[in-house]
This record gives C-alpha cells, sequence and structure tokens, in this order.
C-alpha cells in the first residue's frame, strides 16, 4: 500500500527560506527585508569544473543576468562550488528559482536559495580548507532511517535549501 502525503501548499520556490548568513552585518530584520527584496540568488552544489559561461547559459534562460561571481577556494584560489548570481530584476530571479532550482548542470543537481546581496569576500569559501560548507545531516538521516524503520520512503519532490529541506511529495511503502 503506498501513501502520498503533501507537505507543502505554498509555492517555497520563491518563498524566503529559513537560512539566514551568521556572517551578515546587520540584525535578523534588517535580513529579512533585504532577501524579500534581493535580485541575487546563491547558487550550490556545483561542480568544481562548472565555468562561469555554463552558469550564464542556464541562468540567463529565466532573464537578464547582471553579473555572477563564481565561488573561490580561499587558499588555491580555484572554483569550490557554489556562486551568486545577481539579476537586474526580481522577477527574474524569482523565475530562476522556480524553474532552475534542482536542474541539472554539469552532471549535478543544483540548488538555488535567496541571497541578501553579494559583498566583497562572500565569493570565498567558509569552509575548513578554504572550500564550501556542505550540510549532510539530511543523508545521515536518511541512511539511519532507512536501517531502523520497517518502511520504504521515496521522495519524489523536495527543495534543499544550505541548511534545511522542504518535502513537497513523500511516498511511504508499506509492508
Amino acid at each position: 500500500m503506498a501513501v502520498k502525503l503533501n507537505a507543502l501548499n505554498s509555492d517555497s520556490y520563491i518563498d524566503v527560506s529559513q537560512y539566514r548568513d551568521q556572517h551578515f552585518k546587520g540584525n535578523r530584520y534588517e535580513q529579512e527585508k533585504l532577501l524579500k527584496q534581493s535580485n541575487t540568488l546563491y547558487v550550490g552544489n556545483l561542480s568544481f569544473y562548472t565555468t562561469e559561461e555554463q552558469v550564464h547559459e542556464l541562468f540567463s534562460k529565466s532573464g537578464d543576468v547582471k553579473r555572477i561571481i563564481i565561488g573561490l577556494d580561499k587558499i588555491k584560489k580555484t572554483a569550490c562550488g557554489f556562486c551568486f548570481v545577481e539579476y537586474y530584476t526580481r522577477a527574474d530571479a524569482e523565475h530562476a528559482m522556480r524553474f532552475i532550482n534542482g536542474t541539472r548542470l554539469d552532471d549535478r543537481i543544483i540548488r538555488t536559495d535567496w541571497d541578501a546581496g553579494f559583498k566583497e569576500g562572500r565569493q570565498y569559501g567558509r569552509g575548513k580548507s578554504g572550500g564550501q560548507v556542505r550540510f549532510t545531516t539530511l543523508f545521515f538521516l536518511a541512511r539511519l532511517i532507512s536501517r531502523t524503520c520497517a518502511f520504504h520512503t521515496v521522495l519524489t519532490d523536495f527543495y534543499m535549501s544550505r541548511t534545511h529541506v522542504q518535502v513537497r511529495n513523500v511516498q511511504l511503502i508499506l509492508p
């Protein structure tokens, strides 16, 4: 027997996520306001070999791109798997959030999230070795569930931001 759950009814691709930049200079209210007006997207899970031209080709399908800032390893000055895409208008950025988030680029499923706006220095990764910080809690949780539960789950549609996952459709297959 399969049970299908629809967890979200809102347009979560356009809604502001729960992620907040911990290095933001200002209070939470100011950051929230900037996120709601932002034309800038954070793009994660890029291949280290993805070029600025490839990012531009994909993201320009949803509107006019103002600039792209490829994330760099602080130490090696090489790409480290993320970038910022800035649009001229909020509407174009919303189209990218809706239609490009979760698509493939360079054989990787990319994820997009709102960003309060690029500031110099943010192009450098914050990871231990200067690269991207990646949250893998979801994968550890999925592994734990699959080992301890007597049912099988299939995620059919989900949105993953930098720190959380919003599940849209889940199928529970009971024994």
